[in-house]
């Protein structure tokens, strides 16, 4: 799994909780365990769907799909990862 990591100052952290929607409870806060490109580990938080809210049937949405590729290609992610990501939904 790739992504970017970013360094979010503490008055700034409320921000980003609320526009992931973490005051809605749509999402959740997850402590999670990284791997920087120079190979060291950091911790950090990501944040996921709400459990209560979330569900594995019924298709997957394309315009999350559409989302995620557009993200992966700004980021400059690996072209065979974002080709993966692109052939999640069949379109």
């Amino acid at each position: 799994m790739f992504g970017r990591l970013f360094t979010i100052p503490g008055v700034d952290w409320p921000i980003v909780q609320h526009k992931e929607g973490a005051i809605t409870s749509m999402c959740v806060e997850r402590k999670v365990r990284v791997r920087r490109a120079d190979g060291t580990i950091a911790d950090a938080f990501a944040f996921t769907t709400n459990p209560q809210r979330r569900a594995t049937d019924g298709p997957i949405s394309a315009r999350f799909v559409e989302a995620l590729v557009r993200g992966a290609r700004a980021a400059q992610l690996p072209a065979a990862y974002i080709a993966r990501l692109d052939t999640t939904v069949a379109r």
